[in-house]
C-alpha cells in the first residue's frame, strides 16, 4: 500500500526530500487500505516538505 500511494502521488512529492515511513507498533497489516494510508500520510507530506526541502542555493557545495 505504501509503495502504490508514493508511486500515485510522485507528482505532488518533492523529488529533493526523502521520507521514511516507519509503521505503528500496533497496526494489523491486514486492516492497512488506501484509505488508511491515504489518512495517515497526506496530511503530513506538506509539512515535511516545508520543514526539510533544501533549497538551491542553500545546498553544500560539492568537493571534487
Amino acid at each position: 500500500m505504501l509503495r502504490e500511494f508514493f508511486r500515485l502521488n510522485q507528482g505532488l512529492i518533492d523529488q529533493s526530500v526523502d521520507i521514511v515511513v516507519v509503521p505503528k507498533r500496533n497496526l494489523d497489516p491486514k486492516t492497512v487500505d488506501m484509505a488508511l494510508v491515504e489518512q495517515e500520510i497526506s496530511p503530513v507530506i506538506p509539512r515535511v516538505e516545508r520543514e526539510f526541502r533544501v533549497l538551491p542555493d542553500e545546498r553544500p557545495p560539492c568537493a571534487e
